[in-house]
């Protein structure tokens, strides 16, 4: 008995779609529904009841914004479907690549099946997170063009330094704070304490007692680094 084929839809009304629906109520992941409660509905949801058979009539309009930003999408998606580096591919990378119709030419054959749904719906999303990825990226570039190392590794001392911003990594369970001190030289130390808690906050300028521990090149913006340890927050003069 022959298998029945597999739906498949347009790829291109799918971004339209999703773009209208991003524009008027933001994007939801999956998980977002899941944490907001029954009025919350992901956006791969939304686009599933939009190809149901009286689905388009649920939905506010398709814009000549959305068709525009649909087109943008195939260009960004075609582009990175083109891209022959594989070794920091992102689950959203692979699933481009993974897309059942036709291989790596599926955004050039045009056509998804609902299995795909989840992948459209978050391609916005994806973009507009890259775009700020590569532009703070860029800023840390531009910023530790001149960094030299701080201190003497091992040699425990008092330093003035600025915070430039941190970030929590939830799967280690600690934050990660960025510094810089008065000529530019950046340094990095690990905490399990929040900011709040150690009385500091971005753009506040403290005098620390702290241990340089390793003098490094950063992967991150290719300038010098120090990582210190031992960080004991002495005077904080607020930001400048």
């Amino acid at each position: 008995m022959a298998r029945k084929p597999v739906p498949t839809y347009p790829l291109r009304l799918a971004l339209e779609f999703v773009a209208a629906e991003t524009r008027r109520n933001g994007y939801y992941s999956k998980t977002d529904a899941q944490r907001g409660g029954p009025g919350v509905v992901a956006t791969a949801d939304c686009l599933r009841e939009f190809f149901s058979e009286d689905g388009p009539s649920k939905f506010g309009p398709i814009e000549e914004e959305d068709k525009k930003r649909a087109l943008h999408a195939i260009s960004w998606l075609t582009v990175l479907d083109n891209d022959a580096s594989y070794a920091s591919e992102s689950d959203f990378d692979r699933s481009l690549r993974m897309l059942p119709l036709g291989g790596y030419r599926t955004v050039e054959n045009g056509y998804i099946t609902k299995s795909d749904f989840g992948f459209v719906a978050c391609v916005y999303n994806t973009m507009e997170q890259k775009a700020a990825y590569e532009k703070r990226k860029s800023e840390a570039v531009e910023a530790s063009s001149d960094s030299e190392f701080i201190g003497k590794i091992g040699s425990r001392g008092d330093f003035f330094v600025k915070l430039t911003q941190y970030r929590y990594i939830e799967d280690r369970g600690f934050y990660v704070f960025n510094i810089r001190d008065r000529q530019g030289n950046l340094g990095v130390f690990f905490s399990n304490s929040a900011p709040e808690s150690m009385g500091i906050d971005v753009d506040d300028c403290f005098l620390a007692r702290m241990t340089p521990k390793k003098h490094d090149v950063s992967t991150w913006h290719g300038g010098m680094e120090t990582l210190f340890n031992r960080v004991e927050i002495k005077q904080n003069v607020g930001s400048a």
